[in-house]
């Protein structure tokens, strides 16, 4: 099951991963953040750098095809601590539209 942790930046999304992660024996967090990290550092000096690492085509494509494959290849709990912004871009979130996903969505409304 793919858990996507939805809410503001530093509300504790990551936190709530990491305590779900220890509560829920065999899960993974998959933080989509560590593919815009790559792709920033790939593409720093390439004039076709972006502002938002989400606006790249690729992070979509990367995002969905690493957390299905890792949903796949555990066959248990999927922790995904990213937030989803309430208007869709171009495209609304990696998962969200793809066929047959069983995600469920938390939202994360505590204060820091």
């Amino acid at each position: 099951m793919i858990t996507w942790i939805n809410g503001a930046f530093g509300s504790g999304k990551s936190t709530l991963a990491a305590g779900l992660h220890q509560a829920l024996p065999g899960s993974v967090v998959a933080d989509p953040e560590e593919i815009g990290d790559l792709l920033r550092r790939t593409l720093a000096w390439h004039p076709g750098k972006l502002r938002d690492y989400q606006d790249y085509p690729a992070w979509r494509r990367l995002t969905t095809a690493y957390i299905s494959e890792i949903a796949a290849h555990t066959s248990g709990h999927v922790l995904v601590p990213m937030a989803v912004p309430p208007t869709p871009r171009k495209c609304s979130h990696p998962c969200a539209a793809r066929p047959g996903s069983s995600i469920s969505s938390s939202t994360s409304n505590r204060t820091s």
